[in-house]
Order: structure tokens, then sequence, then C-alpha cells
């Protein structure tokens, strides 16, 4: 896998709204280098009809997007940073946040605060034994609610390097 912006010159809303995480797409582009961190390059498609949808995501990522989705718009009548900050803290999704306070964050050393980590982790693993314990479950069957929920947590937020190093 290689990590990379995807820029679309002339976006279509509707291709956008189909080619949801999870989706397998057909691209083609000009790839040129990329500014972004972490990012290896930029694909930059010129027309809507060089990104074909070839499948919708399965049933799992179905079920993230939706979750995903109902979160983000639960913080839509929210001042948009405050908004963004919820949804960031909660699952790692930057996508709201307005780029100045990105910038700010980013300058400012606070950005790892929107990142998915042991944290987040630790915060989903009290809370489910403690509900598992208080359900009266015997110690193995908390672990293995504890390993499911994780297991939820995990492709809820997206399975990235960061998310997958604190789960383990």
């Amino acid at each position: 896998d290689l990590p990379m912006v995807l820029r679309i010159s002339q976006p279509d809303p509707g291709l956008i709204a189909a080619a949801v995480v999870g989706s397998q797409v057909q691209v083609t582009g000009r790839l040129g280098p990329s500014r972004a961190p972490g990012m290896a390059a930029t694909l930059t498609i010129d027309e809507p009809t060089d990104l074909v949808v070839l499948a919708g995501p399965g049933a799992l990522d179905d079920v993230a997007n939706a979750m995903r989705a109902g979160l983000q718009a639960s913080v839509t009548g929210l001042d948009p940073g405050a908004g963004a900050l919820v949804a960031g803290l909660a699952v790692g999704d930057e996508s709201l946040l307005p780029t100045d306070l990105e910038r700010s964050m980013r300058d400012s050393g606070l950005s790892h605060l929107t990142a998915v980590s042991g944290g987040n982790v630790a915060i989903i693993v009290v809370v489910v034994m403690g509900l598992a314990r208080a359900a009266g479950l015997r110690m193995r069957s908390r672990v293995l609610v504890c390993l499911l929920a994780l297991g939820a947590f995990v492709i809820l937020v997206r399975p990235q390097p960061s998310v997958l190093r604190a789960s383990v």
C-alpha cells in the first residue's frame, strides 16, 4: 500500500459520495510528489470520468461509515471548531477540522489529540471491562467481550498503523 493524496480537479458530488471508505475504485490521473506529511505522492484526477467506482464497501465498512456519519451529523449544530474536535478526539476523524485550526494544532504541538492512540484504546477497554463485570461475566468472557469491542473500534476508526499499534 502506498499512502497518497487524491486530488480531484472537477469534483462530482455524486461520484465522491459513492466512493466511500471501503469502496473499490479505479483511477487514472497524474502522479506527482506530495507536500502532505506521511503521504508518498499526490494523484491528480482531471476529469470525473477518471474515477470509476468498481464495488461498494462491504458490510463492516457500511456499518462503520454509518456510525462515522452519525457522529458527524451529531456535531453539525456546534461551533465548527468544537464539532471538529469532538469528531477528532472520539474517532480520529479530522475531515471536519477547519484548515486554520488544523494548522494551529500542528504549530502548537496539539495535533496528537485527534490521533487515535493507546489512550483511546484504554478508555474503550476500561469501559467495556467495567460493563462486562457489572453484567456478571467471568474473566474469560470479559476478555472476549473486550477483544470484540476493540475489533469493532478498530473498524470504526479505520485500521491505520497507529490504530493497530495502539490496539496490540
